[in-house]
C-alpha cells in the first residue's frame, strides 16, 4: 500500500532562528515606564518581566505575527499583535 507524500519544511512550522522581540511598557496616563509587567506570548511558553525602565525582551520560535499580553496588578490587561521582529513594541497600560 502506498501512502501519499506530504511535503512541508520545518520553516513552515517554525523559523530557522528565534525571533528577538523587544518593547517598552508605559503608563498611558503619566507616560512613565512601568516595571514588573508580566509580558508573554499567547500561544507559547515565552514570558518575561519588564525592568525598571519599562523595557522587555522576549525570544520566540513562534511564527509571526504573535499576540503579546501585558499584565500588572495596577493596570488593565493589554494586548498587542507584533507583525515583525524589527519593530519595537510600545504597550500602553491603562490604570485600573
Amino acid at each position: 500500500m502506498a501512502f501519499p507524500a506530504i511535503g512541508f519544511s520545518t520553516s513552515d512550522i517554525c523559523p530557522s532562528q528565534p525571533y528577538q522581540l523587544q518593547g517598552i511598557t508605559i503608563n498611558k496616563v503619566t507616560r512613565q515606564p512601568v516595571e514588573d509587567v508580566h509580558v508573554f506570548i499567547v500561544q507559547g511558553e515565552e514570558e518575561t518581566l519588564s525592568v525598571k525602565d519599562g523595557t522587555f525582551k522576549l525570544t520566540t520560535w513562534q511564527q509571526l505575527p504573535v499576540t503579546v499580553v501585558a499584565e500588572h496588578s495596577k493596570f488593565k490587561t493589554a494586548k498587542l499583535v507584533l507583525q515583525e521582529n524589527t519593530q519595537r513594541a510600545t504597550i500602553l497600560l491603562e490604570p485600573k
